[in-house]
């Protein structure tokens, strides 16, 4: 099976320079195609296209692993914004993305998975997927103990001494109890009110799978989450089969539960539900998936933003024109992150503007920032930078850099957390 550059896998947002685009020489791929990202039309993971006389390919802001010709050809491209530098440490991203609550139902829709393709073997350590997976739902069963686990009244029976609880089982008290010379014991069935409860059983049986994967791989990041999860399900049996998730319905109070159950499902179906199958190997086999580096950036950022401005972010705000990313109350200003390192050249990008530009004048936004007849309104733009000493947002105002071509337009770089592996 042959691979894309040899190799090594390829950066993402490859092929935007005119030296980076990669030739092919397969006669049977079809050329003048995207492949997008859950079927939207507007956001491709890849594209095969012609350019004069040659064959190329060209890769967008996602990560992944895919079928370029099945059985035969992958294309595998890495968390690298910039061919020049590390990894970007997506999962760090991601953790701190779901340090806030909030954005945990939103988490969902930055990957795809295809499991009903044919799988592909990968090496080890480019395994993008479980890792996340697993951060991920580390994360929600933190918010879900945080809450508390769900309780409910279900049947247990056990062999009562000197007592009687609930039904008695007349035929299984006999063949355990008096045929054994065991008088004072009693077989009975009762109902409890706990937290042992098919549902939690999954969530547990998920988090053993978390454990071990984290444990054999040393997967360091959220042992602290671990540890302040795991005793929430000491009293909580592992016992459980897949199709247990069936029929299950959860309270909408508790709405973390069902994401947590299809996330359960997922680490689980990735291992086969068989935890034995969890283990070192140079080479592992992975349905095709792919993750948006854009959206994960976007969720980032609004983590930064929250922890700088707390309550003063609203997120995607529902205007008369569209969803800006961010509207800063106090400073009335609109921000949005753009997941493009055009901004960290003293370049722009002329659509961000307009569309930004746009944001500005919609009535619905000028109102919730509280603009004044025809008060201009800042706005940002937030974006990649490796170069930037910035890691956080905090002290916004001292970080913005003008853009000099618009009046009240402004940018700020972020370094993004940057890793060579798992850790």
């Amino acid at each position: 099976m042959a691979r894309l550059l040899f190799d090594k896998a390829v950066p993402e947002h490859f092929g935007y320079g005119n030296n980076n685009k990669q030739f092919l020489t397969d006669e049977e791929i079809h050329f003048n195609e995207f492949i997008c990202f859950k079927n939207q039309k507007d956001k491709y993971c890849y594209r095969l296209f012609t350019e004069g006389d040659k064959r190329r390919i060209e890769t967008s802001y996602y990560i992944g692993v895919d079928w370029l010709k099945k059985e035969e050809l992958v294309i595998q491209v890495e968390p690298k914004i910039n061919s020049g530098i590390a990894q970007t440490n997506y999962l760090k991203m991601l953790s701190v993305a779901m340090s806030h609550p909030g954005t945990s139902d939103l988490v969902k829709d930055i990957y795809e998975i295809k499991f009903d393709a044919e799988p592909i073997e990968i090496n080890q350590q480019d395994d993008l997927l479980t890792p996340l997976l697993v951060i991920q739902y580390v994360n929600l069963l933190k918010n879900i103990v945080r809450k508390g686990l769900i309780k409910s009244y279900h049947k247990q029976e056990s062999n009562l001494k000197s007592r009687i609880k609930g039904k008695i089982l007349v035929s299984q008290s006999i063949k355990e109890n008096l045929v054994k010379n065991r008088a004072l014991f009693t077989k009975c069935s009762f109902e409890v009110f706990d937290e042992d409860i098919p549902v939690n059983r999954i969530l547990k049986k998920a988090l053993e799978f978390s454990k071990r994967y984290m444990s054999m791989f040393n997967l360091k990041l959220d042992q602290d989450k671990l540890n302040y999860i795991s005793p929430a399900f000491e009293h909580v049996s592992s016992n459980t089969f897949s199709q247990d998730l069936k029929g299950i319905k959860i309270n909408s109070f508790y709405k973390e539960y069902n994401e947590a159950l299809s996330l359960a499902n997922l680490i689980m179906r990735r291992f086969g539900y068989n935890i034995n199958s969890i283990e070192k190997s140079q080479q592992i086999k992975t349905p095709p998936f792919w993750i948006d580096m854009s959206l994960l950036f976007e969720l980032y950022t609004l983590a930064l933003l929250k922890d700088s401005l707390s309550n003063d972010v609203i997120f995607q705000f529902h205007g008369n024109y569209g969803f800006p990313d961010y509207l800063i109350k106090s400073k009335r200003m609109i921000a949005d992150a753009k997941y493009k390192p055009v901004y960290a050249d003293a370049s722009f990008d002329i659509d961000n503007i307009r569309q930004i530009s746009g944001y500005a004048r919609d009535m619905k936004v000028r109102a919730e920032l509280g603009a004044i007849d025809k008060e201009e309104l800042d706005c940002l733009i937030i974006y990649p930078d490796s170069s930037s000493e910035n890691t956080d947002l905090v002290n916004l105002e001292s970080k913005l850099e003008p853009i000099e071509q618009f009046a009240g337009f402004y940018k700020v770089g972020v370094k993004l957390p940057l890793s060579k592996g798992i850790t």
